[in-house]
Order: structure tokens, then C-alpha cells, then sequence
């Protein structure tokens, strides 16, 4: 995927036209933009934090919401899913870094809110994700990555309810 926060338009057509056809936006009003003037084919992603107020044009546009970060912001998508008989597809956050500037469950929290996805009949829970930790020191990107790793092993083991509904994203 490329993300192409704060890039124009006839960036994201030059992307898409050499074979990226997954395009993250970091921001909703900022993707519903793009997307009127992008008139290739491709999938937009949604990866930075959703409000609920804007939910909706965000199940209505994104192939794949990356930050679901709490039950709140679940339940609309799921109420979204429910009242367009579709199942949004979303990821659930995780803040693996710690970093109080970063959305996302605590790890310790994780499993809990996995549960809560895989039981909202509008949602197509597909995995995790993360945002690594902001800086130069890749052993600490990689502790965080590792991190996550290790949850969504344990969320493959668990209860097949908890499971993703498909193939990780």
C-alpha cells in the first residue's frame, strides 16, 4: 500500500498506473477528496484514527479501515454495516510503542477488544496493526512489531470466535 497523506491527486493516478492499487489516506475529508478526483480503479484505505462523526463516509469509501481503537468507534461502524447489509472491514489498533501520541488498545487489552469485533455482526474483523515508535532506533520499531506479532499468535490460538473472519491482512 502506499500512503499518500498530503500528496495530490496526479500523484496518486502516477501510483496507481505503475501498479499500486492500494492507497492509504491518513485523514477521511482528505481520502473523499482524492478519491472524487482519482478516477482509476483502486482501494482506498483508511489508517489514520476515525472519528465518529465521520465514520460514515468512511465505511462508505475505504476497502479497509486500519485504526479501530476502541468500542465506541466499533459499534458505529457496526451499526453503518449493519443498516447497508455490508460488512466493514476493519483493523483493530494496538499501541504496541506505548507513546501516549499513538492510538490504540493496550496489548493488555487486545484480546478483550478482539472479542468485541469478532462479535459485531457488521464488522469483517480482518487483523491487527500497529505504528511503530517515532525516531531512528529500529530495535525499538522492532520490539513493537514483535509485539504484535506475539498477540496476533495468541488470537490465532484462542477461541475460533476470536479469530479473524478471513486471511490477514
Amino acid at each position: 500500500m502506499a500512503v499518500t497523506k498530503t500528496f495530490p491527486a496526479d500523484t496518486i493516478r502516477r501510483v496507481i498506473a505503475g501498479g499500486i492499487l492500494d492507497i492509504g489516506e491518513n485523514r477521511v475529508q482528505e481520502m473523499v477528496a482524492k478519491a472524487a478526483e482519482v478516477d482509476a480503479p483502486c482501494r482506498w484505505h483508511l489508517v489514520g484514527p476515525l472519528q465518529r462523526n465521520k465514520a460514515g463516509k468512511a465505511a462508505a469509501l475505504a476497502h479497509l479501515i486500519h485504526a479501530v481503537d476502541g468500542v465506541p468507534i466499533a459499534q458505529t461502524l457496526d451499526r453503518l454495516g449493519r443498516e447497508r447489509g455490508q460488512r466493514i472491514r476493519v483493523l483493530l489498533e494496538v499501541n504496541t510503542s506505548g507513546e501516549a501520541t499513538k492510538h490504540g488498545v493496550e496489548p493488555s487489552a487486545a484480546s478483550a477488544m478482539a472479542d468485541t469485533l469478532a462479535a459485531l455482526p457488521g464488522l469483517d474483523w480482518r487483523g491487527l496493526m500497529t505504528i511503530g515508535p517515532a525516531g531512528g532506533d529500529p530495535g525499538a520499531a522492532r520490539r513493537c512489531f514483535q509485539e504484535l506479532r506475539r498477540l496476533c499468535d495468541g488470537l490465532r490460538r484462542g477461541p475460533v470466535s476470536r479469530s479473524p473472519s478471513s486471511a490477514w491482512e
